[in-house]
């Protein structure tokens, strides 16, 4: 069973409020011989768009880049726990709810079911300071969060992304796990190679079984 935790990117979904819109642009010519037609699109978004990845730099002033992130963070067994009824997501929400040894935990709440929402939600879920240095002392080294942030709209100083930045715990936003139960997985979060950049698009799934060594 594979869960593709991504959403999709078009024209008409939600972005974070001060970020560029999406611009999906069809083109098209046809080929010489003049017997098919050569579709091509033009894609013009911010690089935190849709379900995406915070490198430590997004944040911090000379802080590691996308190039600095090795594969292993992104790929390997990982938890998803049920936080569905939470405005949002502290220390004593996670004590006792982190299986030993894992060091990838994605959050479902209630956020999924706002993707389908005509406009950008608000009031989304998302985790405290406190809940991020539970994480880290836990040694979690990424966390995933069902909205386009890991802490909740309206923050002034981003406390919670610097908590989990300055201690190289990549931050995966933007997911979906609306048909998710919870569980452990195995995580595939693989950014696209924007050279240097402070984070990128992800295609992330989830699968129930191990593929081999990594």
């Amino acid at each position: 069973m594979i869960y593709d935790i991504s959403v999709p990117i078009h024209n008409d979904m939600h972005v974070w409020p001060s970020d560029p819109k999406v611009r999906l642009e069809p083109q098209a010519h046809p080929a010489r011989d003049g017997s098919h037609t050569v579709r091509v699109t033009s894609i013009a978004c911010g690089n935190h768009t849709g379900t995406h990845l915070d490198a430590p730099s997004h944040m911090i002033d000379g802080g590691a880049t996308l190039n600095d992130i090795p594969l292993e963070q992104l790929v390997g067994p990982a938890q998803v726990i049920d936080m569905t009824g939470r405005s949002e997501i502290g220390r004593s929400d996670l004590e006792g709810r982190l299986p030993r040894g894992i060091r990838k935990v994605l959050f479902k709440t209630d956020n999924s079911k706002h993707w389908n929402d005509p406009e950008f939600f608000e009031g989304f879920t998302g985790l405290t300071p406190d809940g991020a240095d539970y994480l880290v002392e836990h040694h979690v080294e990424l966390v995933g969060i069902d909205y386009l942030s890991i802490e909740r709209y309206g923050s002034i100083d981003h406390a919670t992304h610097f908590v989990l930045l300055r201690q190289f715990v990549v931050i995966i936003e933007g997911l979906n796990l609306s048909d998710v139960p919870p569980g452990e997985y195995h995580l595939f979060a693989l950014p696209i190679k924007l050279d240097g950049a402070d984070g990128a698009p992800v295609r992330a799934i989830l699968t129930h079984f191990p593929t081999g060594p990594y």
